[in-house]
């Protein structure tokens, strides 16, 4: 990697300088302050996509906006003046038709430090989870796409995608399974032989557990008391809807049970005790699904709501563990991007080591697979690799540094290559 580093060490750009970092603000509502169904209640995306949350933000000079928005956070990242910002709660509630309840306003350094660690995972309401960096990713392209992006903006995305990454990678932050679903999901993997699942109930956690676990290879089976429900979901994951009188037959056919509905009695009773034997059982639900008369039986694994909780638990505290080490990463981005320090060198140093990584193991393998033992054709492959990858790699190394000096058509251009270059790298995965 040293010839490629020599080659690509040469600039040293400050990338945001600092007028404009005091114009970047954003203003927040979370989790931490309202329940996720009255989040709902307060979405933009509406009037984000069709622009009119833009042109009335610009009414008061705002020069950029990036809406990240998820079920657990409405979030706008701003390139504003700081005599207009307090105007965009006003925006916002005229927008959604009610008075914004608690939110936060973050200005300069703080908007860098909180969208970092809402990359890394810090800031949600499942410590370490992987989803949200993919949801920062389609913020920002999106933004790019809506032509909303200033070049500030543009670069603190960059980082804050980067930082998310490298948290992951040195820490173990996101390792463990910490939901409901994905624990219930992982102890199927582990204490069950068979791939046959049912799943009862298509509400928000049925469909997660049926998502996870078609997406683990199980053939899966979805029941609900709605057929159509049950239909629609199977429809977009590839499984199989059934209606609930088909209960007493699916249980029989299947090998794991997840019970996840909202019903008061019991669906799963004593009249089904045959049918599961030597089978594992989860009770998902707050009412007790399963009766609890089939607890005593030796023959039937059963665990309920408590049982994968205690599971998560662990989960948890093994990320908590991690925390310290993943604040310390991003509080050092931090620094690097309030001082002026250029990232640009890290990200072309990065996507060099990230691309020799593939190209030796793509060397390796068609090295086995042409068995070839010949040293000089040996060399001949790797100095072709070499030259491939530094081609590929040479107009992105170009774009960044003219994203560097600010250059707004140079940052759609390289959000077009970054985005063929990961439509690349899926096809050859």
């Amino acid at each position: 990697m040293s010839e490629l580093s020599d080659t690509h060490t040469s600039a040293n750009f400050a990338l945001v300088n600092k007028s404009d970092l005091a114009k970047l603000y954003a203003v927040t509502l979370t989790h931490k302050s309202l329940k996720i169904n009255e989040l709902q209640n307060y979405s933009l995306l509406k009037h984000y996509l069709n622009g009119v949350l833009f042109k009335e933000l610009k009414r008061y000079g705002c020069e950029g906006v990036v809406l990240l928005e998820t079920c657990n956070r409405v979030e706008l990242y701003l390139h504003i003046e700081q005599k207009s910002v307090n105007q965009v709660p006003q925006v916002w509630s005229d927008l959604v038709g009610r008075d914004l309840p608690t939110f936060e306003i973050f200005e300069g350094e703080s908007v860098a430090r909180h969208l970092f660690k809402v990359a890394a995972g810090l800031e949600s309401a499942v410590l370490g989870e992987s989803e949200i960096l993919s949801q920062v990713k389609q913020a920002y392209f999106k933004a790019a796409e809506l032509g909303f992006l200033t070049p500030s903006l543009n670069y603190l995305f960059h980082v804050a995608i980067v930082v998310g990454k490298r948290v992951r990678e040195k820490t173990r932050i996101s390792e463990g399974h910490v939901s409901v679903a994905s624990v219930a999901v992982s102890l199927a993997e582990r204490l069950s032989r068979g791939r046959r699942a049912l799943v009862i109930g298509a509400g928000a956690l049925g469909s997660k557990l049926a998502h996870i676990l078609v997406k683990k290879g199980f053939s899966v089976t979805v029941a609900n008391r709605t057929f159509e429900k049950a239909s629609e979901l199977c429809e977009k994951l590839g499984c199989k809807p059934a209606f609930m009188y088909e209960l007493d037959e699916l249980i029989k056919n299947s090998d794991v049970i997840f019970a996840a509905t909202s019903s008061e009695r019991a669906i799963i009773t004593q009249k089904n005790l045959h049918d599961l034997k030597g089978k594992l059982l989860f009770d998902l639900s707050t009412q007790n699904n399963v009766e609890l008369s089939l607890r005593a039986q030796a023959d039937i694994t059963i665990l309920d709501l408590e049982d994968v909780k205690r599971e998560a638990r662990l989960g948890l505290e093994e990320r908590a563990s991690q925390l310290k080490s993943a604040e310390e990463i991003v509080e050092e981005a931090v620094q690097r991007f309030v001082s002026k320090r250029s990232w640009t060198e890290e990200l072309i140093k990065s996507m060099y080591q990230d691309a020799e990584v593939i190209r030796q193991k793509e060397v390796e393998r068609a090295l086995r697979v042409l068995a070839i033992s010949d040293e000089k054709f040996k060399k001949v492959i790797e100095a072709m690799s070499k030259s491939i990858v530094n081609k590929i790699l040479e107009k992105q190394t170009s774009l960044l540094r003219r994203v560097a000096n600010e250059d707004p058509k140079a940052s759609l251009e390289l959000i077009v290559e970054m985005l063929k270059a990961e439509v690349l790298s899926k096809e050859g995965s």
